[in-house]
């Protein structure tokens, strides 16, 4: 790759003196050499305690759910992790927005937390009600995600 077309300044930002190309992946290569991108480094949550979170990695592990949750995204409150939920419509049913709340820390957050290391523990969530924003790949636009997209939750 020779660069971005007409972006000298972004191309200068991802080329180092040597020529090598930084795409902003993370990954890890296995015991065999195979290379396994994880996450992107923009997408990581730094808290202040220092501690490093990849929220796909925990997604992911939630997303294992989906007879619960349709999607999900993880981002940071302050010094907190927050899951934004968009419940599976059928397992909602018409359950109340308290319900609905107090079935998803029951069924999908208390387990995950008793499981997991105490800085990468979900300590809030807001139901969505709607989809996600995505781009036109359907990436998750992360940057457009704020925990006041829907009535907020303390687990």
């Amino acid at each position: 790759m020779q660069g971005y077309y007409n972006r000298p300044e972004e191309t200068a930002a991802r080329f180092d003196r040597d020529g090598w190309f930084h795409t902003g992946d993370l990954g890890h290569f296995d015991k065999k050499g195979r290379l396994y991108v994880t996450d992107r480094i923009k997408d990581i949550i730094v808290l202040s305690n220092g501690k490093n979170i990849s929220p796909e990695e925990i997604e992911n592990k939630l997303l294992q759910h989906s007879d619960i949750v349709s999607e999900l995204a993880v981002v940071q409150d302050g010094d907190i992790l927050r899951a934004i939920i968009v419940p599976n419509p059928d397992w909602a049913g018409k359950r109340s927005e308290a319900d609905l709340e107090r079935a998803l820390h029951e069924e999908l957050i208390a387990p995950y937390n008793r499981d997991i290391q105490t800085y990468k523990k979900i300590l809030a969530i807001t139901v969505y009600h709607g989809q996600l924003p995505r781009n036109r790949i359907g990436k998750l636009q992360r940057y457009k995600l704020t925990p006041s997209l829907s009535r907020e939750s303390n687990v």
